[in-house]
């Protein structure tokens, strides 16, 4: 699944380029067309408005965008998950660094859209949040804070 969900990411964010849509946007608009394929995925009328938490839907429309910037996010997600073993913590500091990186890179659009899809996945983790501070959040059979919790 999370396969088709980058490919929906993907897929919307290169629609502008594909059939060279012009709008006063400019290179922002497949960034525009990513961001609603991700608010698509997570609100969809067809799921009752309870969709995915955005991760995998907007790493497709970064892969599309700037696929520097989609290696660099994805070996910081598995680095982090390898580091905390919580893939919902990993995601959500993964999307704080990328905001931060590309402020770095001065790509002011995507730092804009990278900013709002940060706020919208500590938004769609809540709960994750939640059960993260209270130390009861699942965790992947492996990395650090794995080994770390099984040896208490």
């Amino acid at each position: 699944m999370m396969v088709l969900d980058i490919a929906k990411g993907s897929v919307a964010t290169l629609l502008p380029i594909v059939f060279h849509v012009q709008t006063v946007l400019g290179t922002a608009t497949p960034l525009l067309f990513g961001l609603f394929a991700v608010l698509g995925h997570t609100v969809s009328i067809f799921d009752h408005f309870k969709g995915g938490k955005a991760v995998a839907t907007s790493a497709g429309m970064l892969l599309a965008y700037n696929p520097i910037m989609f290696v660099i996010a994805a070996g910081l997600w598995v680095s982090l998950i390898y580091w905390t073993s919580i893939v919902s913590l990993a995601s959500m500091i993964a999307f704080t660094l990328i905001t931060l990186i590309s402020l770095v890179f001065q790509d002011w659009y995507l730092t804009g859209i990278a900013l709002v899809l940060t706020v919208f996945v500590f938004y769609r983790h809540r709960s994750n949040i939640q059960r993260i501070l209270q130390g009861t959040e699942s965790m992947v059979p492996f990395g650090r804070g794995y080994h770390r919790r099984q040896a208490k």
